[in-house]
């Protein structure tokens, strides 16, 4: 309960927009790279989701700052409304400053590239030292 509770929703949320990425270019979700296929599961929206679980985390951490007063922390609807803009947050992307769910969609174009041309390099994964989070 509590902070996991406020957590896994936002990944749910991340994943939600990893897989209509992942629909969108073509590709099966059903087969990854790091995780491994179970049933029902999407092992390659979970790999490349990875580098964005600390954008969620951020945003929960907002949320629980922004809100000290509150007894528990759960899932309300308030929280739902806000934690789902996420997506919408900007993120900086090499030279580029782009919404989260643009980024992502980059993540994804480029790594069905580099799975069509075989060109593992043509991959360029977002991740805090390609960002101004890096520090």
């Amino acid at each position: 309960g509590g902070l996991n509770d406020l957590l896994n929703y936002g990944y749910a949320v991340l994943l939600s927009t990893i897989l209509q990425k992942l629909f969108g270019v073509g590709l099966d979700p059903t087969f990854g790279i790091s995780h491994v296929a179970r049933e029902r599961s999407t092992p390659l929206a979970y790999d490349l989701m990875e580098p964005f679980r600390c954008c969620v985390d951020w945003r929960v951490y907002q949320w629980v700052k922004q809100n000290p007063n509150a007894t528990e922390l759960e899932v309300t609807k308030e929280y739902r409304r806000w934690v789902t803009g996420f997506p919408l947050e900007r993120i900086d992307y090499f030279d580029m400053t782009l919404e989260i769910q643009g980024c992502i969609e980059g993540v994804v174009r480029g790594f069905r590239r580099a799975v069509l041309d075989k060109q593992p390099r043509l991959y360029k994964p977002w991740t805090q030292k390609n960002s101004k989070w890096a520090g």
